[in-house]
């Protein structure tokens, strides 16, 4: 194996250790009270595939693991990610994502970013987020995908609902995208959680002329019901939907991911 591969593969996992490390041990100094946890626990936006939570929680760690088939793009999907609360409203955000097959170099890329929470329901009305991300599972050979993202989110008893609104531009600055993703859960009884997942990605400007050869998406949807499932700190979580993915022709497929993910 080259080093380049290596080092791309070993990276991000290495990350992903160490901040994980870092979250065991903030939770370890900062104990939390067995009601804080308990809301932590039930708020299952914090575990979700595509939409990202407003709520940075009172945990001092969440680590989540995905995995599934894109039906659209026909290549499978991995995830795995780790955010840490370095300071009350600041985390942490690192993780892996396998790329999608139809790109060059296909396999393991990492993500790392940070996020604050400006605004939380208890004084506000409303959790409130924002998040950078640098991502190179996406525009592999232009110096991977330089994200933005607000997150709103509110509870309303036993439901929740957040959405997320992207802005992300490639490396080279010629690859502009805006995204639009969102989600509405409900504890039905005891751990049991159903509700819906959406998300809408659409180029709004593009100067790249190899964006074609490339096979960069100029769109890309996926919609489903979703179910989770928490128990004690362990989250385990099950989506299946309907994707599509624009390129120089639209395809359609059935879209399945599950995972697990928990808190520290």
């Amino acid at each position: 194996m080259k080093r380049s591969s290596l080092f791309r593969f070993s990276g991000p996992v290495l990350a992903l250790v160490l901040l994980s490390s870092l979250g065991k041990r903030a939770g370890a100094e900062e104990p939390f009270t067995s009601e804080a946890n308990v809301k932590v626990r039930r708020d299952v936006t914090r575990f979700l595939p595509a939409t990202s939570s407003a709520s940075a929680g009172t945990q001092a760690a969440v680590t989540n693991a995905f995995g599934g088939y894109d039906g659209a793009a026909r290549t499978p999907m991995f995830s795995a990610g780790t955010e840490v609360r370095i300071v009350r409203r600041l985390s942490l955000i690192a993780g892996v994502v396998y790329t999608s097959a139809s790109s060059a170099d296909a396999g393991l890329r990492p993500q790392l970013g940070a996020r604050v929470q400006v605004l939380e329901q208890a004084t506000s009305g409303i959790d409130a987020s924002a998040a950078f991300v640098v991502r190179q599972d996406r525009f592999t050979s232009e110096e991977g995908l330089f994200q933005g993202s607000i997150a709103l989110g509110r509870s309303f008893g036993e439901t929740s609902a957040v959405v997320n609104v992207v802005y992300g531009q490639d490396g080279e600055g010629d690859d502009h995208e805006a995204e639009l993703r969102l989600a509405a859960l409900r504890r039905i009884r005891g751990g049991l959680h159903a509700g819906v997942e959406a998300r809408y990605m659409h180029s709004v400007d593009s100067t790249d002329p190899h964006r074609a050869a490339l096979g960069t998406p100029s769109m890309e949807a996926m919609a489903g019901p979703l179910v989770a499932y928490t128990a004690g700190s362990w989250v385990l979580v099950a989506e299946a939907g309907v994707s599509s993915r624009q390129t120089s022709r639209l395809e359609t497929g059935v879209t399945t991911l599950a995972g697990i993910g928990t808190t520290f």
